[in-house]
């Protein structure tokens, strides 16, 4: 019966420090603000089709730009938020685009 309690204590503890350390990624803080974004051509969309704009990613201490590209609306009504950067009294933190 102990056994099974430490197994549980054990992968509880897993998955809490992974909840943890996501949550931690997510939030990181870049103290120099990316570059202006660069100018992409839209390709058409379709119907049920969007597109995400392209934006700079942090790679290795330096800017990386990540192309646009185009999102399938998987259920009408939904909106798109993009993602973006966003300025904090520290730096500026990446909130990850998401569907409203």
């Amino acid at each position: 019966m102990m056994s099974k309690k430490l197994a549980f204590a054990f992968a509880f503890g897993l998955l809490t420090a992974g909840a943890a350390t996501a949550a931690q990624a997510r939030d990181i803080v870049i103290y120099e603000a990316p570059p202006p974004p660069r100018v992409e051509v839209v390709p058409q969309v379709h119907e049920r089709e969007i597109w995400e704009p392209g934006h700079w990613a942090r790679r290795h201490h330096d800017w990386a730009w990540i192309p646009g590209r185009i999102l399938v609306v998987d259920q009408p009504g939904r909106h798109w938020e993009p993602g973006h950067w966003d300025p904090r009294p520290r730096g500026w933190i990446w909130i990850e685009g998401h569907w409203n």
